[in-house]
């Protein structure tokens, strides 16, 4: 029961920056895709997908960086009390590690899956990800003895890239070159930052031990280093996201 429990707290931990931040983007890029399409634009297409791309992982490796730096105390003031006691928040903070690091593969899976619906194509998403599933019982199979619950977590991260690389590489056979190398520079980029911040958050953490005081303190110090290195960096995802949380608060307001 213990490490169903764990997989279930790390996932729902897990799946709140991917809700709020990863479906965000991935919602927004199929209209815009599927008009594209419509008017045979492919260039706009292509560009709206590699935009969507960029600004997923950008947003999605520092949530990834943090919940792998301070998973441990986050689990620890989100679920520890009564029967959860320490060992349980080990064992979901194992599982949490492992199913951070395929936080940009899940986000990413869905908008170039958008893409072929864009096309009215709902096969070839299906077909990817029979593959990633088929990858998936296998990777579990492998990594559950010497892993535990972290080989589980594991497995479905690295399925789920194994899904990009297939929909990427029907994707770029059904219509060309889609930016991949603005991807990977843009990515590099976002990690650099992302790192900053997990470096951040893990020693602005250990700071206290009462985790009501140090996890949001560590959440706001790497918060503050991810925007400082994209800045220096001249990220251009950077602008492109604080635009579009000013006109969601535009919105709220009015």
């Amino acid at each position: 029961g213990g490490s169903i429990t764990a997989l279930y707290y790390s996932n729902r931990v897990m799946q709140l920056p991917l809700a709020i931040f990863g479906l965000a983007f991935a919602s927004a890029s199929l209209p815009a895709m599927s008009k594209a399409y419509a008017r045979k634009d492919m260039d706009t297409l292509k560009d709206s997908l590699n935009y969507s791309i960029r600004s997923t992982v950008f947003i999605l490796l520092p949530a990834a960086a943090g919940l792998m730096a301070i998973g441990l105390p986050i689990v620890r003031l989100l679920f520890e009390r009564g029967k959860f006691d320490f060992a349980a928040s080990l064992m979901t903070n194992r599982a949490l590690f492992y199913y951070s690091l395929g936080l940009p593969a899940y986000a990413m899976a869905k908008i170039f899956a958008n893409a072929f619906y864009a096309f009215q194509d709902t096969k070839t998403p299906v077909i990817t990800a029979v593959w990633a599933m088929l990858l998936h019982v296998v990777l579990c199979v492998l990594l559950m003895y010497p892993l535990g619950v972290g080989g589980l977590a594991l497995a479905t991260a690295l399925a789920s890239y194994f899904n990009v690389f297939l929909l990427i590489l029907y994707l770029k056979k059904r219509i060309g070159g889609l930016g991949l190398k603005k991807i990977a520079f843009s990515g590099a980029k976002s990690t650099a930052a992302a790192a900053a911040a997990g470096i951040s958050a893990w020693y602005v953490c250990g700071i206290s031990e009462n985790v009501f005081i140090s996890v949001p303190a560590a959440i706001a110090a790497g918060v503050f280093a991810f925007f400082a290195v994209s800045k220096l960096s001249g990220s251009q995802e950077l602008d492109s996201v604080l635009k579009i949380f000013k006109e969601k608060k535009r919105k709220i307001q009015s």
